[in-house]
């Protein structure tokens, strides 16, 4: 395919002007323009990273629809409702220490073993410095409740 930025590309020889066009009007959707020139989003895909102003042009639009989903989530914020300030918390306050924390424990609250498994056999440290040529090493840390 050609790489200049007037070539034509695809059997029914859309310009990419009008591949643009319709990437904007799908709000940067790649299945939705496919559809809309009737191509396979494949097509599509490969469009994009053979000309550098497709691949473009979907980063713009959508960019464009995070930054429209950003202005909802903070109004969203600004009404108090609970969901939006959650979600901004998990996903922007995690400096400030605003995650979800799993915690593992073993067997009735124990500690969690994992097995490693080598299929070659090779020599493993054992955590004490120590190694071993066995297929396997087993770690334990101690369960916090």
């Amino acid at each position: 395919m050609p790489k200049s930025t007037a070539g034509l590309v695809g059997i029914k020889k859309y310009t990419q002007p009008q591949i643009i066009k319709a990437i904007k009007d799908a709000r940067g959707m790649v299945y939705v323009a496919a559809r809309a020139l009737n191509v396979s989003n494949d097509t599509l895909y490969r469009w994009k990273r053979t000309y550098p102003a497709i691949e473009a042009a979907i980063f713009e639009a959508r960019g464009h629809f995070i930054d429209k989903c950003e202005h909802a989530l903070e109004d969203a914020v600004d009404r108090g409702e609970g969901w939006a300030v959650c979600f901004a918390l998990k996903c922007l306050g995690k400096d400030r220490g605003y995650v979800e924390r799993v915690e593992l424990v073993g067997k009735d609250g124990g500690p969690v073993t994992i097995a490693l498994q080598w299929a070659d056999g090779t020599a493993v440290e054992d955590g004490n410095g120590a190694t071993t040529n066995h297929n396997y090493l087993t770690i334990a840390s101690s369960g916090a409740k």
